[in-house]
């Protein structure tokens, strides 16, 4: 046995060798686990929060859909919402927002005005 000797005791020398490199890899892979794990549950909760955004800007477009239509400086505003959030409601124009506005046409005439201001 390696230890040092310490007054009256004798005391085992800690963190080296084979166990000790064995024990840094249990650990390395508990924290791999462990960092598996959290990034599982970030993407999760992401991903809901994604679709909540979602169904709220769809609900949002829905509800005001004909001020957006008839309204430049509303529709500036939910495009600059939209914008400042990430989100292109020009490339949902054949999907969810065509259905919750109503219009098949809509986010192309949006393009065109939003470029003329």
């Amino acid at each position: 046995m390696f230890g040092v000797h310490e007054g009256c005791r004798f005391v085992m020398r800690r963190g080296v060798g084979i166990g000790a490199i064995r024990n840094q890899e249990l650990l390395a892979a508990r924290f791999k686990e462990k960092g598996q794990e959290l990034s599982e549950n970030q993407l999760s909760t992401l991903s809901r929060q994604l679709s909540r955004l979602r169904e709220s800007l769809e609900a949002f477009a829905a509800k005001h859909g004909h001020k957006i239509k008839s309204d430049p400086h509303f529709r500036r505003e939910f495009q600059a919402m939209c914008s400042s959030i990430g989100v292109d409601p020009i490339a949902y124009s054949r999907g969810c927002w065509t259905q919750a506005l109503g219009l098949g046409e809509f986010y192309y005439h949006l393009a065109i005005r939003i470029i003329e201001y």
